[in-house]
């Protein structure tokens, strides 16, 4: 039988800006960076072949060492890049790169990416300068994104030389990083207090559906827990927990899906490839996986997760 199966990859990565002359100092300071190979024809056939109706791009490398200035220049240039590109192919989507050492410029930014640009959402990584996800620093920043109900992809820190380290030795590290930031985000109070933000936790929320029960306990993160108040998450910690979404992009041989088919709902799971980081063999290794995942009433766990990205999409 044909299988005539689509998805929508939230995660998604690529560097807009590739083979684009960039003005100094910002050519020399991310020279390394501009040398990765991305080849956006090699991804278009990669999403054509299979089956990917819409990729959301994300631009996933932190720049600590450029100027705040500099970040704010080069958040403009990689947003219009990716506007273009998706006036260009309408599979691509993309989150927006902001420059959060400004909040001011990054609040500047959201509105220009979001309102003029019209990109998916704001792609938010799980550390910033050092600070907790929860720090009052980002209060603006959430206040903003809840009054536009905005998709939010969060993705674990990454320097463009971890880039060149071998995939699974970086994973196990994002993995539990997505983890602490789920957790100081709900600890922190910030999903109750900003209940319409759509948070989209990359690598499947990391260890979130496997310690689950132990995370509700507060005994992962002791000091998390012992530091928060009730007041924070006044539903209980498994109600916001269970209100993130998650993507695929998942290790493979392991049982970590079926932890988060049977952890939440499937109305919060969306495919995510982690394209072109994770080796193309994964990735369709996982494709198959998602494929063949189906709930007790015969639902198919790819087809729950186009769904649920279209929606989201819609809502926007």
């Amino acid at each position: 039988m044909k299988d005539n199966t689509t998805l929508i990859d939230v995660h998604h990565h690529y560097n807009p800006l590739f083979n684009t002359k960039l003005p100094e100092p910002l050519n020399s300071r991310l020279k390394n960076e501009m040398q990765w190979n991305w080849n956006i024809r090699e991804d278009l056939e990669f999403i054509s072949e299979n089956k990917i109706s819409y990729a959301i791009l994300s631009y996933p490398v932190i720049n600590s060492m450029l100027s705040a200035s500099e970040n704010i220049h080069l958040a403009s240039m990689i947003n219009e890049s990716f506007a273009t590109l998706m006036a260009k192919h309408r599979c691509l989507g993309a989150f927006a790169y902001l420059p959060y050492q400004d909040m001011q410029s990054a609040l500047e930014e959201v509105e220009y990416a979001l309102d003029t640009l019209h990109l998916d959402g704001v792609f938010l990584p799980t550390s910033i300068a050092g600070l907790e996800l929860y720090d009052r620093y980002f209060d603006d920043f959430y206040r903003e994104l809840n009054k536009r109900k905005a998709l939010v992809f969060i993705h674990p820190t990454m320097e463009m030389k971890q880039a060149d380290d071998k995939y699974e030795n970086l994973l196990m590290g994002q993995m539990n990083e997505v983890t602490r930031a789920a957790c100081e985000l709900v600890y922190g109070g910030v999903l109750h207090r900003y209940p319409d933000i759509r948070f989209i936790l990359s690598y499947g929320g990391g260890n979130v559906s496997f310690f689950s029960s132990r995370i509700i306990k507060g005994v992962v993160y002791p000091n998390l827990a012992q530091h928060s108040e009730k007041m924070n998450y006044p539903k209980g910690i498994e109600y916001y927990l269970k209100r993130f979404y998650y993507d695929t992009a998942l290790p493979v041989h392991t049982n970590i899906l079926n932890c988060l088919k049977m952890f939440v709902s499937r109305s919060q799971i969306l495919y995510g490839s982690d394209y072109p980081f994770s080796p193309v063999s994964n990735i369709l290794q996982n494709i198959s996986h998602v494929k063949l995942t189906k709930y007790v009433d015969g639902d198919n766990l790819a087809d729950c997760c186009e769904n649920n990205t279209v929606q989201l999409l819609r809502a926007d």
